[in-house]
């Protein structure tokens, strides 16, 4: 119970002071489409893409040899960290060099590879140093410290975005200081870490410690590329325009499933430790809870999206994005595949089967880029769309596959909740399509949270706990 209580409490951490601070980002980055026009926020949109799968090879993977290592008893934090440290200092400068020459070479638009320079570069820097010390908080399970290095992040781009719409920033001074604003968050980051703990950067990790890094290499390269080869294969087929509306309705879903990807954050290294100590079935019995619980958050996520697209687009953008609307609808079903898949791949990895994450992510890949680019020749942005769902459904269906542990996770996690699911949406377009927006997601997720605790023994008993121990803690 003590373990679940916090869990429970990183949850809430990360959930209340970090997930909606996201959403407002992005929904305030989404905003900047009505400010500096389709044509150049689909060029923005690409620089963005660059930019996080640029700070991905800043860690290549190691953050989870570090995660894994440091989760082993008695291991060496400050060593371990040390090392770390010093690999992904040589990683950012190797990944910039390269950058500025896929840069110069590929593109021939002088404003755009000025904008991808201003961007990318201190987005990479600014999410390398914030990196480094999110590892360490979250292997020691002190989320708090990971909430505030976020929040200062969000709150910082969102001021800085808002700031140059308010005085007409073109899209070049609003990269740089987007970018700019994830250094200073890095730089607070940096500062917490040193205030709590001695490193000493003399040490390097053992060459044995290495064990399953090319694993981890694919996997992480795999899981950054596939929210963005939509848009860079898309890129070769449609215009800057149309790029700009998909990724107009695709970054919608992205906001919305930081809302359920801040649990994996507090199960992660729970796992590695039931693994590393050989509990095996606390091992599958957490990553059971935490299929269950993402994938709820996940449907109650996408709910507003099914049902309102319309409204949703344009109330942020206005009447002129509305074509943008279908493909909302279709992406609202990304995020619940997303908060199913996630965690199923991290059951994978903290019982040492990275490869077979690896594997299933590359079929996604090398199937999403065949989907996207066949789709959306033929039907345009709305191929795209359903190239999404088809590259998550893939996923999703290898991830069960794979997994020896399929009939527990679908009996256990899955099936009663995607069961409701099938029924909120039934009920929803039958019964009570014609309310307005706030009252029918009101009664759409309400509903589906009380059917969820109704159908779950589990949950029902939980609450029956917490409320008996806060009448003990009123009562001391």
């Amino acid at each position: 119970m003590l373990l679940e209580k916090n869990i429970f409490k990183n949850i809430l951490h990360l959930f209340f002071s970090t997930a909606f601070t996201r959403v407002a980002n992005a929904i305030t980055i989404i905003l900047l489409a009505g400010h500096i026009g389709a044509e150049e926020y689909g060029m923005f949109s690409l620089c963005v893409a660059y930019a996080l799968i640029a700070g991905y090879f800043t860690d290549m993977g190691v953050q989870n040899i570090v995660m894994r290592e440091a989760s082993i008893e008695n291991a060496n934090i400050s060593s371990i960290m040390s090392a770390y440290i010093k690999i992904r200092i040589y990683l950012l400068l190797l990944t910039l060099v390269i950058s500025a020459l896929i840069f110069v070479s590929f593109y021939d638009s002088t404003k755009l590879i000025k904008v991808l320079f201003l961007l990318v570069f201190p987005t990479v820097i600014g999410l390398t140093m914030q990196s480094i010390s999110v590892t360490y908080f979250q292997l020691k399970e002190e989320m708090n410290f990971i909430s505030k290095i976020r929040i200062l992040s969000a709150t910082i781009c969102t001021i800085v975005v808002l700031f140059g719409m308010w005085v007409d920033w073109g899209v070049d001074l609003i990269s740089l200081f987007y970018g700019l604003s994830y250094v200073v968050a890095g730089v607070y980051g940096l500062y917490l870490l040193f205030k709590n703990i001695e490193l000493d950067l003399k040490c390097k990790l053992e060459k044995s410690s290495f064990r399953g890094l090319p694993s981890f290499i694919i996997s992480g390269l795999l899981i950054m590329l596939i929210p963005h080869i939509g848009m860079l294969t898309i890129e070769k087929v449609l215009s800057l325009k149309e790029v700009g509306f998909y990724s107009v309705s695709y970054r919608i879903p992205t906001a919305l499933y930081q809302i359920p990807g801040v649990v994996a954050g507090a199960f992660y290294p729970v796992l590695f430790k039931h693994h590393s100590s050989n509990n095996y079935i606390a091992h599958r019995e957490t990553n059971i809870k935490q299929v269950k619980i993402m994938s709820l958050m996940g449907m109650l996520a996408s709910l507003p999206l099914f049902f309102y697209p319309e409204w949703i687009i344009k109330t942020l953008f206005g009447e002129q994005w509305l074509p943008a609307s279908p493909l909302l609808q279709i992406l609202s079903i990304v995020v619940v595949l997303q908060s199913i898949n996630f965690p199923l791949g991290d059951g994978l990895t903290t019982k040492g089967k990275q490869q077979l994450r690896s594997m299933v992510l590359g079929i996604s890949v090398l199937s999403g880029i065949l989907y996207y680019y066949f789709l959306s020749l033929e039907f345009g942005n709305v191929g795209a769309a359903y190239a999404a769902v088809l590259v998550e459904t893939t996923m999703f269906i290898s991830f069960i596959i794979v997994n020896k542990d399929r009939m527990w996770i679908i009996k256990k996690a899955l099936l009663v909740n995607i069961l409701l699911y099938l029924l909120i949406l039934l009920l929803g377009t039958r019964l009570w399509g014609h309310l307005n927006f706030y009252v029918g997601t009101s009664l759409n997720c309400l509903l589906l949270i009380a059917l969820f605790i109704l159908t779950s023994k589990e949950m029902r008993c939980y609450i029956i706990q917490f409320k008996k121990s806060k009448q003990l803690d009123k009562s001391k």
